[in-house]
């Protein structure tokens, strides 16, 4: 008995059976939007395989669109097929868009037009002596067919079952609203139970471990401190979610002869006692380490410790009355201060071990890596993404798609496989570290990479009711479109893209609003062969001109959040921030004390403040401005480095330990004091509007009150004490200047 319509596609054409069957079934369930989805996929890949078996080769990579359009050109289709598929074309995106009132009728036509095409296309090229039956609906019993599995799909997906079944065997994968992978995410969420750390490592926290160079000097820590007989204290510093928990963990089921060595305590244990805090308890766990133990004590202890809490108790009266030689150590460590790269102090009774020290991203002199790279995120991404058959992530992947599960956290997983979609993400990482000031924790990036490829609102394949609810949880648009879900994600969002204007954006958009051939504009800036989704995308916007004018700028929007990842450099280029970039390259010559390759900066803070305090003539600064009036004085400044030992260079690549900020020095002529100027990226970018002529106002001043409070200290060390006073309405000068008596002379110009 025939189970529906396509059965003679058999084996020959199975790709084209195997979509056209589930046209029919979900047409007999009343499943009528996706009905005409598989019709539209079948066609395509029907003309797909018309141009391979034709020699068009330069078609395949083709929207659907321009493929019927050159088939039919060419003869190689006749009308009535090209009529029928692109027919089938127009209604499946109608369709997705919601354009379609008549969706049952339209699912009954395209089922018999895709009946048709297949028996054409399936005597024309695989058997001439074919004569299909006629025309008579679909078979009722389809209804009946299980779902959708590797069985009855591939062969493909018969490889994917024993692919998953292999190396994970005792693994225990479940489902999370029909989903395994969307189970698998949902354990790197900030509140699950896998990101209470503890000190046991579970098998899933096991499998995300990436060793760090922080892990090695911890190490060291440890085996130096069971050498002395006396008491030693390992101070584990760093901010929240920053992996010190895991750290422990990894140290308990590695080295558990080395970690029953010491006594553990993390700042967050709450004290058995209820009327203690977390200092009351602090100031508890370390009584060996008091003034009266400290010499004394046998305890080895490793203290897990967020830096604002060891401040806490440093201002306490515990550190001021008990614990004076243990402030005095912690103070001398100098472990507070953000720009100072201190090393790993391994003393006699304490050792230091600090989290904020070791940067998540390396810097090197790469243009074309943007001058920045990071092992550890990469090798986090590629923990959640390498397909291999030891990642429970991939697994779940496959053991989704085995089961045909549709929704954009299958996509956004695949768009994440990406290695240049990792880079592009890493990069906005970076800058929101550098821009911000942002400390991203490990905690944070787990939750990071879960934001951005499950939707806020999880809604199952029945719910979505068109492409449109794929492409507004794309990653793309959740990486930028979706500041309320976490702090890191409300930084992305201000660095969004489609924030940007500028010449070549602009025309771009003109592009797609008055053009007719759409599938044209899309090729010209984008380059969909990357990812097979954002092509059948490109497909659906081949009517972009039928939209309304909200539409076309959801769309809009959406291209250009793509455009980041996927777009050609006609447009990618567009998004790159020169400024930002300028400061990096700085950053690594400061860091590398290649002073020639950073002098440039010196100008341009030297130009940056004449230019917004305002000068007359050459080294002149006005400081102050009366009625009519505009008073000057002399400024002569001199530049000067900071010098400092160079961070250890691996090749082209600084280290993980390096400063983030430029110390930067100016002296005047009349004084050879050295005052410091601590260049930040923000404060950076305001230095380049400054040298570029902008006016800040009084919001604008009152960001720039470092800079401020920098050229005040120069003018204090300025021992030229001359005047020269400027008339606003008669451009006259007037001197007035001191003499050799402390008194001024006045003088005209």
């Amino acid at each position: 008995m025939k189970k529906h319509c396509f059965y003679f596609l058999g084996d020959s054409f199975a790709d084209i059976c195997n979509e056209a069957m589930f046209c029919e079934k979900h047409l007999v369930e009343g499943n009528y939007l996706d009905s005409i989805i598989r019709a539209g996929k079948a066609s395509e890949i029907i003309t797909v395989n018309i141009c391979e078996l034709e020699g068009q080769d330069g078609l395949i990579s083709s929207g659907q669109k321009k493929r019927l359009e050159m088939l039919g050109y060419k003869g190689i289709i006749s009308y009535d097929i090209y009529k029928r598929l692109n027919h089938i074309r127009k209604i499946r995106n109608k369709a997705v868009h919601g354009h379609l009132s008549d969706i049952e009728d339209n699912a009954n036509i395209l089922h018999a037009y895709l009946y048709l095409i297949c028996a054409y296309f399936y005597k024309e090229y695989r058997d001439t002596n074919f004569s299909a039956e006629d025309y008579t609906g679909p078979i009722m019993d389809i209804a009946s067919k299980p779902k959708e599995t590797a069985s009855e799909t591939s062969e493909d997906n018969e490889n994917i079952g024993e692919f998953i079944s292999s190396p994970l065997d005792d693994y225990l994968f479940e489902k999370y609203d029909d989903s395994y992978l969307l189970n698998e995410l949902s354990k790197l969420k900030d509140s699950s139970k896998e990101a209470v750390e503890d000190d046991n490592l579970s098998e899933f926290k096991e499998y995300l471990h990436i060793d760090r160079s922080i892990q090695e000097d911890f190490l060291k820590a440890l085996n130096r401190a069971t050498s002395f007989n006396s008491s030693h204290l390992i101070m584990l510093c760093g901010s929240v979610g920053d992996g010190k928990s895991h750290l422990i963990a990894n140290l308990k089921k590695k080295n558990p002869e080395l970690f029953n060595q010491f006594a553990i305590h993390y700042d967050a244990t709450e004290s058995f006692d209820p009327e203690k805090n977390a200092i009351d308890t602090l100031a508890s766990v370390l009584e060996p380490f008091n003034d009266n133990n400290l010499n004394n004590s046998t305890e080895k202890l490793i203290l897990a410790i967020n830096l604002g809490v060891l401040n806490n108790f440093l201002e306490s009266s515990y550190a001021n009355e008990d614990y004076t030689k243990l402030k005095l150590i912690i103070e001398e460590a100098n472990i507070f201060e953000s720009n100072e790269v201190s090393d790993n102090i391994y003393g006699d009774k304490v050792s230091f071990v600090t989290f904020s020290d070791y940067n998540m991203f390396e810097l090197n002199d790469d243009e074309n890596s943007n001058y920045t790279s990071s092992k550890y995120i990469s090798s986090l991404f590629n923990k959640i993404t390498q397909k291999e058959d030891t990642n429970p992530f991939y697994v779940a992947y496959l053991k989704d798609k085995d089961s045909h599960f549709i929704n954009p956290i299958i996509y956004n997983y695949e768009m994440l496989m990406d290695e240049e979609v990792q880079k592009t993400i890493i990069d906005y990482l970076i800058k929101i570290f550098i821009k911000y000031r942002k400390i991203i924790s490990t905690r944070d990036l787990l939750n990071f990479i879960y934001e951005i490829i499950v939707p806020p609102e999880f809604l199952k394949s029945e719910d979505l009711d068109n492409i449109n609810d794929f492409m507004d949880y794309s990653l793309p648009n959740l990486l930028f479109g979706y500041p309320e879900r976490s702090d890191l994600l409300k930084l992305c969002n201000e660095l969004d893209p489609t924030l940007h204007r500028n010449e070549s954006l602009d025309k771009f958009i003109i592009d797609l609003n008055i053009n007719d051939d759409t599938e044209k504009i899309l090729n010209r800036y984008f380059d969909f062969t990357r990812f097979n989704f954002l092509e059948e995308y490109g497909e659906y916007l081949v009517d972009f001109r039928e939209f309304n004018n909200s539409e076309k700028e959801k769309v809009t929007n959406i291209l250009i959040r793509f455009a980041v990842f996927y777009g050609k450099s006609i447009i990618k280029n567009n998004f790159k921030d020169k400024v930002y970039l300028n400061y990096l390259k700085y950053l690594y010559a400061y860091n590398t004390q290649s002073h020639k390759d950073y002098k440039y900066l010196f100008t341009e803070v030297k130009d940056a403040i004449f230019n917004w305090k305002g000068s007359y003539k050459k080294n002149t600064i006005c400081i102050d401005t009366l009625d009519s009036f505009k008073v000057y004085k002399n400024l002569k400044l001199k530049p000067s480095v900071d010098k400092f030992e160079k961070s250890l260079l691996d090749g082209l690549f600084l280290g993980n330990r390096f400063k983030t900020d430029i110390k930067i020095y100016f002296s005047v002529e009349s004084n050879k004091k050295k005052i410091p100027l601590n260049v930040d990226f923000s404060l950076y970018q305001y230095i380049m509007k400054l040298y570029n002529g902008f006016k800040p106002n009084q919001s604008d001043k009152d960001d720039l009150i470092i800079l401020d409070e920098f050229i005040n200290n120069l003018l204090d060390e300025d021992t030229d004490d001359d005047l020269y006073v400027i008339s606003l309405e008669t451009y006259e000068e007037f001197l007035f200047e001191s003499n050799d008596f402390g008194t001024f002379e006045f003088k005209r110009g």
